[in-house]
């Protein structure tokens, strides 16, 4: 913080705001372009999805199960 400060000193907030934003960006950069690696692949993308999918319901339908038995609640059709 010491040295943010020593650097910022005497400028103004938006000198302040740009250096911030930049380092956000900097910051962001390999998320951003990992994204674009991941959409440019859209049939892989969809493919995990459907594979996280049918994996997140094979672990919630035995609790779903309990849950609806305890409330008395049938299964849907």
């Amino acid at each position: 913080p010491e040295a943010i400060e020593a650097e910022f000193e005497g400028a103004g907030y938006g000198d302040f705001k740009a250096a911030v934003g930049d380092g956000v960006a900097e910051f962001l950069a390999p998320v951003r372009e990992r994204y674009g690696e991941l959409r440019a692949d859209e049939p892989a993308l969809e493919s995990a999805l459907a594979a996280g999918a049918e994996g997140a319901r094979a672990i919630a339908a035995p609790v779903l199960a309990d849950v609806r038995a305890k409330m008395g609640v049938a299964e849907p059709h």
